[in-house]
C-alpha cells in the first residue's frame, strides 16, 4: 500500500479529479483512487492509451474513470465495467447520473448519460460541434 501511495509523485502520474477525502489519478494506463484520510489506494482498472477523465461524486459515494473503450465506477467498494468507446471528459448532472462525452472528433461523438444506481447508459444526443476542427484541451459541451 504505501508503494502504491508513493505513485502520486512520480512525473508520469496524472492527478483527473480531487475532492475532500479523495483522488483519482493514473500512471501510465493504470487508474487509482487514494483515499487520502487513511492512505489506502483501490486500483481502479486499466485504460487503453491512459485515462481521459474521471468524477467524484459531491458526497463521495461513488466516482467514474474513463479512457480507452470503458468507464469504470467504484461505488460500495467495488468496481465495475461498462462498455462506453472514447470517452473524453465527463461531468456529474444530478444526484447519481454522470453525463459522458465521448471523442468529439469523430464522427459517432455523442454525449452520454450513466445511472450509477443502474449502472445503465444512455445516449442523450449527437455532439458533432467539434468535427472537423483543430485539437484543444477544453471543450465547451
Amino acid at each position: 500500500m504505501t508503494e502504491l501511495w508513493k505513485v502520486q509523485w512520480d512525473t508520469a502520474f496524472v492527478k483527473h479529479v480531487e475532492s475532500k477525502s479523495l483522488l483519482v489519478g493514473s500512471l501510465y494506463e493504470n487508474g487509482y483512487l487514494f483515499h487520502l484520510a487513511t492512505k489506502e489506494v483501490t486500483y481502479i482498472n486499466w485504460f487503453y492509451g491512459n485515462p481521459t477523465c474521471a468524477v467524484i461524486s459531491g458526497d463521495e459515494q461513488w466516482a467514474v474513470m474513463g479512457g480507452g473503450e470503458i468507464l469504470t465506477v467504484w461505488k460500495n467498494q467495488a468496481t465495475f465495467d461498462i462498455a462506453l468507446a472514447w470517452p473524453y471528459d465527463m461531468r456529474q448532472s444530478g444526484p447519481g447520473i454522470v453525463q459522458v462525452l465521448t471523442d468529439p472528433w469523430v464522427e459517432n461523438a455523442a454525449v452520454w448519460e450513466l445511472d450509477i444506481t443502474t449502472l445503465d447508459v444512455q445516449k442523450l444526443r449527437d455532439f458533432r460541434e467539434y468535427i472537423g476542427k483543430a485539437y484543444m484541451e477544453q471543450v465547451a459541451w
